[in-house]
């Protein structure tokens, strides 16, 4: 009988099994909050007076004369920005915030309204400040106080006209059947003799100057040639 001897399988030992690393803590960035700023408070200020009616048109505010209401003033900045606008109470006073800084107001004229002469006068709170063609003040620094010397006068507009005609009967009264004088020359100077405009008659001789400033006027009317004037206030 014959044996066969096989040799024994090799015995395989398993390799003890390593702990397991401990965790490592990962550091986490937090995700971005909304930006902070640091805001100061700034103290504003009142910037206003009164928009007035100068009757007399003297540029000076008198007793008599009543503020004007709803008269529409802009507060700009010193290089011309909008910042804030405002309508006059009844009484015409008016008063806008801001901040210390550089301004100039505005001041709109109302329908038949002209500025007033500016700067009369010793009391800087009793004059006018807007200038007569743009209604615009200087431009002003505002500091860490209220002010209330800004004042703006307006009175209505005024006319002077009438008729320039050939008197026939030499009676210096404008007689129904007397023609008017057409394409004659009248010359408007103020009280200090300097010209303001000059109108020539319509085709009936009349003329007129609208939109003056109160005061005292001097009209010069041209000499048509071959005629002379004649008699005045009908003497």
């Amino acid at each position: 009988m014959t044996t066969t001897i096989r040799p024994a399988h090799p015995k395989i030992t398993k390799a003890p099994s390593r702990p397991a690393p401990p965790a490592t803590a990962v550091p986490t960035t937090p995700a971005p909050g909304p930006a902070t700023r640091t805001v100061t408070p700034c103290r504003l200020y009142q910037i206003g007076d009164l928009v007035w009616n100068d009757a007399n048109g003297d540029g000076l505010q008198t007793a008599g004369e009543s503020g004007l209401g709803s008269v529409q003033v802009n507060l700009f900045s010193a290089v011309g920005v909008l910042l804030d606008s405002t309508m006059t109470q009844a009484s015409g006073a008016f008063a806008l915030l801001a901040a210390p800084g550089d301004y100039y107001l505005e001041f709109v004229a109302p329908a038949s309204y002209v500025f007033t002469q500016p700067n009369q006068g010793a009391n800087p709170a009793l004059d006018s400040d807007a200038d007569p063609l743009s209604g615009q003040t200087p431009v002003f620094t505002l500091g860490a106080a209220a002010d209330l010397t800004w004042d703006a006068g307006l009175h209505l507009t005024a006319s002077l006209g009438d008729r320039v005609w050939y008197d026939r009967n030499h009676n210096g009264v404008q007689d129904g059947s007397e023609p008017g004088a057409p394409d004659v020359g009248v010359f408007l100077y103020d009280e200090w003799q300097s010209l303001v405009d000059v109108q020539l008659t319509d085709e009936n001789g009349y003329y007129a100057f609208d939109g003056l400033h109160a005061g005292d006027y001097i009209i010069q009317f041209e000499l048509v040639d071959g005629y002379g004037f004649t008699a005045a206030d009908g003497r």
